[in-house]
């Protein structure tokens, strides 16, 4: 449970970040009273740092310049009856400040009612300065940095699930591996560092891959601490096959495959709040989850490829197979038209040769029945037998040239016609 502690240098060592509280009021005395009075204290082992304004205007423009102050004690009269009030308004409904606590005090509650002001206005306290003694000024300010501190808590846990779910579609979306380890060590440091500004200085993280007994580096963020033996860590983290959360630090154990375990360290774990800390389980939960269905892609891809190059080979393989056997074909079909042609040559033959031979038969039947013929020696027989024999020569001329014609037309068989024809589609 927090604690109301009197500043004393010798017993603790305060925080260096303070309560920022405002006090708005136009006379003098109240700002040096109340200063004067909450100089000492102390609440969640931070002081207090004090701003002073003296008008409605003023403190509207502190308040912009300032939004980590936690809490203002305004005064309702000052350069108008309601500065104050127009004070809240401007704060609450143009800045939309609704975290900064407002404590109303005023010295003329008649002109302004209590139960209007609590009713109409969006104020956390409303004393009269009459009443707000010391102890009862101590009470109203604890009461308002509690308050404002809760507030606080709940908006970055809001903040940070918010900023975890974007982080989630972030790491999901990435299609390498370097890519994603970039991203989860961003995603990370934000979230770590939100809205906690002291943390930035010493904060750091390590991606590292177990590979051979060794552990390799592949990304950080933040600066190196030599004064941790980070490997000696990390062989425990290994040997365990589990998270380990010890002293100030946090190493997640990802164990994606045999061959593949990494682990993720950063510092500053305990200084993050019970919902930060259940909200970043669910983050690292997911980033295994991210990394392990990226790890079953590029399997699935490798596997694809592979296959498809196995495939490859067997259709050039087949290509090849039906290339050979259509040139097989193609030749057994060839000596299969060779064979028919020359037997239709064969054919085309037969009967030039038989007249031929027939037409040698004739002339050589003419020669011997008139060989001892005398009447051979008359020159009318001799030109009868002349007419004879030429009528038949003829006829073996002609025979013979169809017999060449008949060898052009298959000679030209397999040469393609570069004869341009009409045609009648």
């Amino acid at each position: 449970m927090p604690r109301l502690i009197f500043n004393n240098k010798e017993q603790i060592q305060l925080n260096k970040e303070k309560w920022e509280m405002l006090i708005v009021d136009d006379e003098e005395e109240v700002h040096s009273i109340t200063k004067s009075v909450l100089k000492k204290l102390v609440y969640e082992n931070k002081s207090l740092k004090f701003h002073h304004a003296y008008s409605g205007n003023q403190a509207v423009e502190i308040l912009k310049n300032n939004p980590n102050i936690s809490l203002v004690l305004l005064d309702v009269v000052m350069e108008t009856n309601e500065a104050g009030l127009d004070v809240v308004k401007i704060v609450r409904d143009e800045l939309k400040n609704d975290l900064v606590r407002i404590i109303l005090r005023t010295g003329q509650p008649g002109s302004a009612p209590e139960k209007d002001i609590i009713l109409n206005y969006d104020i956390n306290d409303y004393k009269e300065k009459t009443e707000l003694t010391s102890t009862k000024l101590f009470t109203s300010v604890i009461t308002a940095l509690r308050s404002y501190k809760e507030l606080k808590t709940t908006q970055n846990n809001e903040k940070g699930l918010a900023q975890i779910i974007e982080a989630n579609k972030i790491i999901y979306e990435q299609q390498s591996f370097d890519l994603l380890v970039d991203n989860t060590l961003i995603q990370l440091n934000k979230f770590i560092n939100l809205d906690e500004e002291s943390l930035s200085n010493n904060q750091q993280i390590n991606f590292v891959k177990y590979v051979n007994n060794h552990f390799k580096s592949l990304k950080n963020v933040g600066v190196e601490n030599s004064d941790t033996n980070l490997d000696e860590l990390f062989q425990q983290v290994i040997d365990l096959q589990s998270n380990v959360i010890n002293e100030d630090y946090y190493i997640g154990y990802f164990e994606i495959s045999e061959d593949n375990i990494y682990l993720l360290y950063f510092n500053n774990y305990n200084k993050l709040n019970e919902t930060k800390k259940s909200v970043l389980s669910i983050f690292l939960s997911n980033v295994t989850v991210a990394f392990k269905n990226l790890f079953l892609h590029d399997q699935v891809v490798s596997t694809l490829d592979e296959k498809k190059r196995d495939l490859e080979q067997r259709v050039q393989v087949a290509a090849l197979e039906i290339t050979k056997k259509d040139k097989l074909i193609q030749n057994h079909s060839r000596l299969a038209q060779l064979g028919e042609m020359i037997s239709m040559i064969a054919h085309q033959w037969r009967q030039p040769l038989n007249a031929i031979a027939a037409n040698s038969i004739g002339i050589e039947t003419k020669l011997s029945l008139e060989e001892d013929d005398e009447i051979l020696l008359t020159k009318k027989r001799q030109t009868e037998l002349y007419t004879f024999i030429y009528s038949k020569l003829d006829n073996i001329e002609k025979h013979v040239q169809s017999l060449s014609l008949t060898i052009d037309n298959f000679r030209d068989f397999y040469k393609p016609s570069k004869e341009k024809k009409l045609t009648t589609v």
